[in-house]
């Protein structure tokens, strides 16, 4: 399916549904599956980031719950421009958003030496600073982004070094006539200095000269948003993380 013959909001649930399988593809215990009104991109680890099950619009969602409580690992239930109540809770929103073009930067940004993502020291920054902007343990960021991670042809990964340390990242995923940015990530006592979206400049450019495509997609976190709307970005869908209801005592 071409992604830009589907509605924005389609597009953005699909789009996350592409991502999570490639974040969980690596992992061990990982679970990719399609079931009536759900997609299932389990990777049973020990952060529920990765064990994530996608609602398709207008689904019934008894089926997530089961699939839920019968794993042994924590994970969300993602709905699309909704919230569940009762058994469900939500726990956090990303908004998706997507651009045809990137407007110019509205300051200077700072120098940096980024690297493309390609060997094992490469692929371990990445995923560490995924783990520290977002306080995780590194250990499921290393599994699922650095033995080995997904870094091939149709991938731009990119790590932003000052100095000889990592302090940004970002990559983009070609995918149906789309570029996705994801794993945008600055080391928290460096943040606010524009090395973020420095890489993530970098990065959308050199992917969008290599794979042809100029279509642009994403999910941004609160954080996030300012940036990617300062850059020309614009809202297409609301995405929330849900996870089963716990006991009130």
């Amino acid at each position: 399916m071409n992604l830009r013959e589907v509605n924005p909001a389609e597009e953005s649930l699909l789009l996350a549904v592409a991502a999570w399988r490639i974040y969980v593809r690596d992992l061990a215990g990982r679970e990719i599956a399609e079931q009536p009104g759900l997609s299932i991109c389990w990777g049973d680890s020990a952060l529920a980031f990765y064990n994530a099950i996608f609602l398709a619009p207008g689904a019934a969602s008894p089926g997530a719950r089961e699939f839920m409580v019968s794993r042994r690992t924590e994970g969300y239930l993602w709905i699309c421009d909704s919230e569940l109540s009762g058994e469900f809770e939500p726990v956090f929103a990303l908004t998706g958003m997507a651009a045809d073009h990137v407007l110019p930067a509205v300051c200077t940004l700072p120098a940096a030496d980024i690297r493309r993502v390609g060997d094992e020291n490469t692929a371990r920054a990445i995923a560490d600073l995924n783990s520290h902007a977002y306080g995780t343990d590194v250990g499921p960021g290393r599994d699922a982004f650095a033995n080995p991670g997904p870094w091939d042809e149709n991938v731009w990964g990119y790590v932003a070094f000052a100095g000889d340390r990592p302090v940004a990242s970002a990559a983009v995923f070609a995918m149906d006539g789309c570029l996705y940015l994801a794993l945008v990530a600055t080391e928290p006592e460096v943040q606010g200095r524009g090395y973020g979206e420095a890489v993530v400049r970098h990065a959308l450019r050199e992917a969008s000269a290599a794979a042809g495509l100029n279509h642009m997609a994403l999910h941004a976190t609160a954080d996030g948003w300012p940036i990617y709307r300062r850059m020309g970005f614009h809202d297409t869908a609301k995405l929330t993380a849900h996870r089963l209801a716990r006991p009130s005592h």
